[in-house]
């Protein structure tokens, strides 16, 4: 069976070699995508921060923190490097953009909290980018060639990272948890975990 970091990087390899055959209907419908991924993004870093101490359960709520560890990192498909997200996107005519979110430990002067990634939206600005053109007669661009609508032109397309140490916005559905087991639940100390909820995407963004 295949662990969660083996389904989080192929699913990440399948959108990232699959971006000119889902992107044919792009133009107008991602410029609109675009600009609401930048309102999403605006309104986030904006948002008032709660201490992780202060977090209510059951709150949704906006921290502000550095990233200190990533559970299980996640590998970029063009530069392979470790990190905590990813930001993919092809450019042209056949535009669409995804992300993908590693869990990861984030701390504020008040103590640190767990960020569950799984189904998270991240925005990265600030990220460092690497950009690749795949043609149609290299190793991607021939196994493309095997997709109904595939292209036959080089199709551009640019990953942007999040890594350890990066300062992030994070807004998620709290719960405090204790860090013991069922055994020492009664004296185990209660730790924060930001998540998605039925309501709510868990939201990430990059702070400059």
């Amino acid at each position: 069976m295949l662990s969660s970091l083996q389904m989080a990087n192929a699913g990440l390899l399948f959108t990232v070699l699959l971006f000119p055959t889902v992107a044919l209907a792009g133009g107008p419908f991602a410029l609109v995508g675009a600009g609401i991924a930048t309102v999403r993004r605006q309104r986030l870093t904006r948002a008032k921060p709660v201490l992780i101490r202060d977090v209510r359960q059951g709150q949704t709520a906006v921290v502000v923190g550095t990233i200190t560890r990533v559970r299980e990192p996640l590998l970029a498909p063009i530069s392979q490097r470790p990190c905590v997200a990813i930001s993919v996107a092809s450019a042209g005519k056949r535009s669409m953009r995804d992300t993908f979110v590693a869990d990861f430990e984030i701390e504020d002067a008040s103590g640190r909290a767990l960020v569950h990634g799984a189904g998270a939206q991240a925005f990265l600005c600030a990220a460092e980018s690497r950009t690749r053109t795949f043609g149609p007669y290299d190793d991607v661009g021939e196994w493309l060639g095997s997709w109904p609508g595939s292209f036959h032109r080089p199709v551009t397309i640019t990953e942007r990272l999040l890594l350890p140490g990066a300062r992030v916005a994070v807004r998620g559905c709290a719960d405090w948890r204790p860090e013991v087991s069922a055994a020492q639940y009664r004296s185990a100390a209660l730790r924060l975990h930001l998540g998605g909820s039925p309501r709510s995407r868990m939201l990430v963004a990059d702070l400059r």
